[in-house]
């Protein structure tokens, strides 16, 4: 997360992709554990679905530029 904001930050338009692989690769009973807090949980969550969705909507764009 602090990885996302500062690059966002520093470039608001950056296209890059970020890799949360090791959130992804967790499963649902052990990100729950981590958190004291549903709404941590549920705030972690959106962000991770959020940032699919950039990457799946970049990715689409240069699909469409491709052809």
């Amino acid at each position: 997360m602090i990885t996302v904001r500062n690059t966002l930050k520093e470039n608001i338009v950056v296209t890059d992709i970020f890799s949360f692989s090791k959130w992804n690769s967790t499963d649902n009973e052990d990100k729950r554990q981590i958190f004291g807090d549903h709404r941590d949980y549920n705030l972690i969550n959106k962000f991770d679905t959020k940032l699919r969705q950039r990457d799946s909507d970049f990715s689409k764009e240069e699909i469409r530029t491709i052809h």
